[in-house]
């Protein structure tokens, strides 16, 4: 949630989030425009080097979903890569 354009609530007993990211669609980047959270975690992927799922896939439009199935140390890197890939973002 401290990430400017993506808010989320707190799982209850999961292993992942669905945070809402509408507001970084319609976004630029030098190699486009992000129509969609599939724009958005392509992007994602290749600016950060983070996976994540469209929304779309699980019929969640304008959300992406992230797994924490991961130790503290690898998860604070991720969100660190989503926060640096999202500032490229106009």
């Amino acid at each position: 949630n401290k990430i400017p354009g993506i808010s989320c609530a707190s799982p209850s007993g999961s292993f992942y989030v669905f945070p809402n990211v509408t507001a970084l669609l319609g976004r630029s980047h030098a190699k486009g425009k992000i129509k969609d959270t599939l724009d958005l975690a392509t992007f994602l992927l290749e600016a950060g080097g983070v996976t994540t799922i469209p929304g779309e896939a699980f019929g969640a439009p304008g959300y992406l979903r992230l797994s924490f199935a991961a130790s503290k140390e690898v998860l604070k890197r991720g969100l660190e890569k989503i926060q640096d890939a999202l500032s490229q973002l106009s």
